[in-house]
């Protein structure tokens, strides 16, 4: 997939997951994994029966290129988390492992001009 995405002109991220989603299916319980041959097996089983079959991409942040972006030094290695607005040292931190996190990251910054990641 990285292949085919680079020939089209975009860039690929370093870590990046690819889905397709089933023809007629929705984003929930449609969304199918590219990860290997059998998945590819798998999308090819539709495409002679669909015209258009949508692909999607997930990347996922990079911490340690946007603290190295930010100016900071990064050990080999980090493990990040943030504080809740408001939240403790115990049960106030979370972690920054993936895009997952990262959204949860995103729903303070709507109403917090400072939020503080730690590592």
């Amino acid at each position: 997939m990285d292949a085919i995405m680079k020939g089209l002109g975009y860039s690929v991220p370093p870590v990046i997951y690819y889905h397709f989603q089933v023809p007629k299916g929705d984003m929930y319980l449609g969304l199918r994994a590219l990860r290997n041959d059998d998945d590819v097996a798998n999308l090819a089983k539709y495409v002679k029966d669909h015209k258009l079959i949508r692909v999607y991409t997930k990347h996922v942040h990079d911490m340690d290129a946007i603290m190295k972006g930010l100016g900071y030094s990064v050990p080999p290695v980090i493990y990040y988390h943030f504080r809740v607005p408001k939240g403790d040292m115990y049960l106030g931190l979370r972690a920054l492992r993936n895009d997952d996190d990262v959204a949860n990251l995103a729903k303070y910054v709507k109403d917090h001009k400072l939020i503080r990641v730690l590592h």
